[in-house]
């Protein structure tokens, strides 16, 4: 099965396509064009909701989506979305929110890639009512990624951070030939690492999600998961 990530500005909810293909435990991804400027960024917010297998519930609440993008020039861009999921039969009302923040900014020096920096902030609920189960599940979803020009031979520090829920299901660095030189999936919370690079474009992209399911919630009760992430790249010489 020979599939490619779509390019950046293509770029579709994990709820109705892969934003990665997984072979043999990497994520493939085309080599990065050209950036217009030092750095080109994008952010997507997504919220989403889905019912379990079989069940007679419905959702009538599309997903939400918010998309941004951020260059050095324009200061720190943020995609948000909020939306209020109600899973409905004719016996129950289950229902469920989901707020998230993502966010992205960038330096440049001297007409090349600085830093750059990405934070998310999730919120999501849900509420058990009485009667039969929906097996409601509500998704945050974070799509962050950015093109970075790279003038001269150097290093890239870069480090991740997230809270004690939610996931990072990927973060890749993919250098000017289409080389995958960062390939992570579901890292630990916390991290780093240190790549080389040298004049050319790269491409980071990542995801991070927080999902909450009505079957962990006991009946009679709500539930609330509060999640943040970070991840700042960093050039050296």
């Amino acid at each position: 099965m020979a599939s490619m990530t779509p390019p950046l500005s293509s770029r579709v909810p994990v709820a109705t396509a892969a934003i990665a293909l997984v072979v043999a435990g990497a994520v493939l991804v085309p080599a990065a064009p050209a950036a217009a400027a030092p750095v080109d960024g994008e952010v997507d917010s997504y919220a989403y909701a889905r019912v379990a297998a079989g069940s007679l519930c419905g959702v009538p609440h599309d997903p939400m989506h918010q998309h941004r993008t951020f260059t050095p020039a324009t200061g720190r861009r943020t995609a948000t979305v909020s939306q209020l999921f109600t899973a409905v039969s004719k016996e129950t009302t289950e229902n469920g929110q989901v707020d998230n923040s993502t966010s992205g900014e960038a330096d440049a020096n001297h007409g090349a890639f600085n830093t750059v920096r990405f934070v998310a902030q999730h919120s999501v609920f849900i509420r058990n009512s009485e009667g039969p189960d929906c097996g409601l599940g509500v998704i945050a979803d974070s799509q962050p990624r950015a093109l970075l020009e790279v003038n001269h031979r150097g290093r890239v520090d870069l480090a991740w951070d997230r809270g004690r829920t939610g996931q990072i299901e990927f973060l890749v660095v993919t250098d000017p030939d289409g080389n995958n030189i960062v390939d992570k999936h579901r890292p630990a919370a916390h991290g780093d690492v240190t790549f080389r690079v040298h004049p050319g474009t790269y491409q980071l992209a990542m995801n991070f999600v927080t999902r909450l399911n009505e079957r962990d919630v006991p009946v009679g009760a709500d539930k609330t998961k509060l999640a943040h992430f970070k991840v700042v790249a960093d050039y050296r010489r």
